[in-house]
């Protein structure tokens, strides 16, 4: 590799890095918060009842953004986050139609 090469590859790397480390901590506070909700819930019953729950959480979100503060707020972004991806895994299969 040349030395230019090198250079673009390296700070590549470190961008990478400075985006990668904190998405894969969020990720991983998603994944937990999917799991537990996933068995204590079950799967969504319908894509409305997903969207209802999407809904519902998003307003819980923008709640504690509003008058609750950061802490709240992340707390909800992960709960609105894990539940979208419930979503798409609970319709993954289902077929399109309303």
């Amino acid at each position: 590799m040349n030395s230019d090469a090198a250079l673009v590859f390296d700070r590549a790397m470190r961008d990478l890095k400075l985006v990668m480390l904190p998405a894969a901590s969020a990720l991983e506070q998603v994944f937990e918060e999917l799991v537990r909700a996933s068995k204590k819930f079950g799967p969504f019953k319908s894509p409305l009842e997903g969207q209802a729950i999407i809904a519902e959480e998003f307003d819980e979100f923008t709640q504690a953004v509003r008058h609750e503060g950061l802490t709240r707020a992340r707390e909800e972004a992960v709960q609105l986050a894990a539940m979208a991806v419930r979503f798409l895994v609970d319709t993954a299969e289902a077929k399109d139609g309303k």
